[in-house]
């Protein structure tokens, strides 16, 4: 229907032209053999686009939905670089094939296709909000900062689609993006592939810390709980996570560390157990006597056993379960009570 459209077929042209500019941006789709007389050309077949993936996939990890905007931010910035700007962004026209996910569609969106666009009925794949609304009533006023008001809504909608809640972290780099005060929005896409790629590292860290700890809660001690455990120690934090985590079993990791950081350990905690019992917090001092109530049990021997009688002796003076374990051990003969 477009085929004595001068004008749309020039804009097909400048389409084609565009995407060949940006032949090595791996992120983009690959177009090949413009053909001026049907006013056509031949572009690498995708399975399906980013609307419809999502809709096959709900539940993605937080990582996986990060990386797929990564990978729109690495080929925009690209795109900016070689001052093409892309101006039409949403989930339909951003395409899967393999692992990756390409932008498609530069050069249509320019003028005329965007109010032709704006005419047509929104749905949740190219929906109008999208768009930078500061734009809209003047095409000309679309420039890179518009795409990058675009990804941060796909951004936004790539992180709540299913109904997933947003952390601080994101909310600020989607705010940011979307700022409708230009000047405000990040200068760049290399800013924002900062702070998302931060965003990954820090959920991943986040991820790991919640496998370490539930490792440490089962009593499961390897390289990965004793490296952050030592931190903990390093930072003088071990005895406030023991309290935070109510770690009442802890013995049971105690147990299996080497002397050495067996007794690093708890002469930490005989610094700071009473601090980290918290104001008010008396029956914190529980966690502390089972603690040691448990190595004592198990047979440690000085200096850990002196370090343990100590602590449990201090919680012995706040709590009754505390004082009748440090009763029973030395009915038992396995401390002494103090002079």
């Amino acid at each position: 229907m477009y085929q004595s459209d001068v004008e749309q077929c020039k804009r097909l042209k400048y389409e084609f032209e565009n995407m060949s500019k940006l032949a090595d941006v791996t992120g983009v789709l690959n177009v090949y053999e413009y053909d001026p007389i049907e006013n056509s050309y031949i572009m690498e077949a995708c399975e399906k686009n980013l609307y419809d993936f999502l809709n096959e996939h709900i539940g993605l990890s937080v990582r996986d939905r990060l990386n797929i905007v990564l990978q729109i931010v690495v080929a925009l910035n690209a795109a900016h670089e070689k001052n093409i700007i892309h101006r039409d962004l949403h989930l339909g026209n951003i395409l899967k094939k393999g692992d990756s996910f390409l932008l498609s569609d530069f050069g249509l969106s320019k003028d005329l296709s965007v109010i032709r666009s704006l005419k047509t009925t929104s749905t949740p794949k190219n929906a109008h909000y999208f768009l930078d609304p500061l734009a809209l009533n003047n095409l000309k006023n679309y420039d890179a900062l518009s795409d990058m008001y675009s990804v941060g809504k796909i951004l936004e909608y790539i992180m709540t689609y299913d109904g997933s809640l947003l952390d601080d972290e994101i909310n600020f780099i989607i705010n940011k993006a979307t700022n409708r005060i230009k000047s405000k929005r990040y200068s760049n896409m290399s800013l924002m592939y900062d702070d998302i790629s931060n965003g990954i590292n820090n959920f991943e860290r986040q991820r790991l810390e919640a496998v370490t700890y539930d490792e440490i809660k089962n009593g499961i001690w390897n390289n990965q709980t004793n490296k952050r455990i030592m931190e903990l120690i390093n930072s003088n934090k071990i005895a406030f996570e023991i309290v935070r985590l109510k770690l009442i079993n802890f013995a049971q990791i105690i147990i299996q560390m080497p002397p050495d950081d067996q007794q690093l350990l708890l002469e930490n905690l005989e610094q700071n157990y009473i601090d980290a019992t918290g104001y008010g917090g008396f029956a914190n001092y529980e966690i502390f006597s089972t603690i040691c109530y448990q190595l004592l049990l198990m047979g440690v021997r000085d200096p850990i056993q002196n370090i343990c009688t100590h602590i449990l002796e201090g919680c012995s003076q706040y709590r009754f379960k505390s004082n009748r374990q440090y009763q029973e051990l030395i009915q038992k003969g396995i401390i002494k009570q103090s002079a």
